[in-house]
């Protein structure tokens, strides 16, 4: 085998190992299932006059989500012929988020707090998986939230939750669009 024949095997391999874990790994439709669902928070946010419709918008559509992605997450792997492992970066980078957000909103009464380590988790996984709108999209949401925060602190918490959902909605569907 010639050194650039034994060069373009090697790239080959690389891109076909970068598709299959793009395959296994689509973010296209858990941004659009928790886009959806976050902007739908939003609004029984804005719209409720108790804590009583968003708990109850919570508590079904949490697990009615991640029912959707780990459905399709299964059909996707077995279409493949391939399973991601138990240890996923993807679940690490999903506790760290949600540790994030718990430790912040102890730590401070911020109402953008929690989406700092939204952010941080959003650039983790385009760096990892090497998507630029993952990276792009995490970037985006802290400076939102900085800016909501400095130019309306009362309303920032839920204008920041609608510029979240936003930018997983139109992640999901570029994604969707590129896949």
């Amino acid at each position: 085998m010639q050194a650039g024949e034994a060069e373009r095997t090697l790239v080959d391999i690389d891109r076909v190992r970068r598709r299959t874990r793009r395959e296994l790994h689509p973010r296209w439709f858990s941004n659009l299932v928790v886009g959806v669902f976050f902007l739908g928070a939003t609004i029984v946010s804005a719209v409720a006059t108790s804590p009583t419709l968003p708990a109850v918008y919570w508590a079904i559509g949490v697990p009615l989500g991640l029912f959707l992605i780990v459905r399709d997450a299964i059909r996707r792997e077995r279409a493949l012929g391939a399973e991601a492992p138990v240890r996923d970066p993807d679940l690490g980078i999903f506790v760290a988020i949600v540790a994030g957000v718990i430790v912040l909103n102890q730590l401070t009464d911020s109402p953008v707090a929690w989406a700092y380590p939204v952010a941080v988790g959003w650039v983790a996984v385009g760096a990892f998986y090497r998507e630029a709108l993952m990276t792009a999209s995490g970037v985006a949401l802290a400076a939102i939230a900085r800016a909501l925060l400095a130019t309306d602190p009362n309303g920032a918490g839920l204008w920041c939750q609608l510029a979240l959902a936003l930018l997983l909605v139109t992640a999901g569907l570029a994604g969707r669009a590129r896949a």
